[in-house]
């Protein structure tokens, strides 16, 4: 039997992440998984360069087009790190967990097949919930009881997990897109609703819907992309506004709302960060002031990057963004829900999540599913993973 390395390594990639990643104690061999994200980029990056096939430069444009808004980052950090005469790696460190994922993705597009990215996916999804399963120490009975007392109002839930809610959504959405077989859509659906982030439940039930219909594979027009990234920069920095400690006086004064337990206690962290004798010298200064000072981070994004950085790179990051996404409707509004979460809350330097999310959006922008989005017994029934093997490249 022929190992195929392009499978095989993404199974050691999960695998690794899984057994190093935890949502209460850091792993003390948390630095493996990364390494074998660098042996999974060296490997594409040479399978890329030894593959002949005139499909090597698909979403050349979407991936490349990242790369003013990774020098805009650049430019910044390292302006504001002379300006107070501090540079700490963890700017570079940052930069390269938003850079590997968008390198993966773009390498993995080009280099797997159609079998490949759906064997990858399928397998990466048990191997994931297997893995969830087993951390959470419960029985099947305890588990059900804890899915029935999660309390959706209260964010809570026994269930609830930031380690692998990211890798659940990146796989729901490829699925519910697919909807190849009717389990792999029950199993995603169910593994984005125990790991229990409430937005990303909002977002798989939004994208459900809008998967049942054709126009969800439509190219957003050059207008719809722009204003939305308008009012999506306009939301950015109407929240940012609004969390700051003048906001949050006037808005409790004013309305008697608790901005600690709104923000889940987000408003605090900046408020904390701007009192404190902290100097921006570069994007992930933040980061790495908070944890030695408050032992946490700021936990919302675009703000992040607002006061790290400035108002450019803040829009160039909803820009570009939305721009990668815009080939279809599906992809485009999965990841206005993104930007949307990454405004109110972080995760965007997760790097494994986001390898996943780039290989998803772009198997969905350069293979779409035609005919029926789902069967409810009328008519003959699809195989995605045959019926977009005719744009399948040569590689396996």
């Amino acid at each position: 039997m022929v190992i195929n390395p392009h499978r095989f390594l993404f199974l050691i990639l999960i695998v690794s992440y899984c057994l190093t990643s935890s949502d209460t104690v850091e792993s003390q061999h948390t630095k493996i998984k990364y390494l074998v994200l660098i042996l999974c980029v060296a490997y594409e990056l040479f399978s890329y360069f030894k593959l002949e096939s005139p499909k090597k430069k698909t979403m050349k444009t979407e991936y490349f087009g990242f790369v003013p808004f990774l020098l805009i980052v650049s430019i910044y950090s390292i302006y504001r790190s002379l300006l107070v005469n501090h540079f700490s790696f963890r700017s570079v460190q940052e930069l390269l967990f938003l850079v590997f994922p968008m390198i993966y993705g773009y390498l993995c597009i080009n280099n797997w097949s159609t079998k490949t990215l759906f064997f990858n996916f399928r397998m990466g999804l048990i191997t994931t919930l297997l893995f969830y399963i087993k951390s959470l120490n419960l029985n099947l009975k305890q588990i059900y009881l804890a899915i029935i007392s999660s309390n959706f109002g209260e964010s809570y839930s026994e269930l609830e997990s930031f380690t692998y809610c990211g890798l659940a959504l990146a796989f729901f959405v490829f699925f519910c897109y697919y909807n190849e077989k009717k389990v792999y859509i029950i199993l995603s659906a169910l593994f984005v609703l125990m790991t229990f982030k409430r937005l990303f439940i909002v977002m798989s039930a939004a994208l459900f819907v809008l998967s049942l219909f054709e126009d969800c594979n439509k190219r957003v027009s050059k207008k719809i992309f722009l204003f939305t990234a308008a009012i999506l920069f306009a939301i950015g920095i109407s929240y940012y506004f609004m969390t700051l400690p003048e906001s949050v006086r006037f808005i409790e004064h004013k309305y008697s709302i608790d901005m600690s337990k709104f923000t889940m206690t987000r408003s605090d962290r900046l408020r904390w960060l701007l009192s404190s004798d902290w100097t921006t010298y570069g994007f992930g200064s933040s980061t790495e002031y908070m944890y030695e000072a408050f032992d946490g981070a700021l936990e919302m994004d675009f703000t992040k990057i607002v006061i790290e950085l400035g108002l450019i790179p803040a829009f160039g990051f909803v820009y570009q963004y939305l721009f990668f996404a815009r080939k279809r409707v599906y992809t485009f509004m999965f990841m206005v829900f993104m930007l949307l979460n990454h405004i109110v809350a972080s995760g965007l330097t997760g790097t494994f999540s986001w390898s996943v999310y780039f290989i998803a959006i772009s198997c969905i922008s350069t293979y779409p599913s035609r005919g029926n989005r789902l069967s409810f017994g009328f008519g003959r029934k699809r195989n995605n993973a045959e019926q977009i093997s005719k744009y399948s490249c040569t590689c396996i």
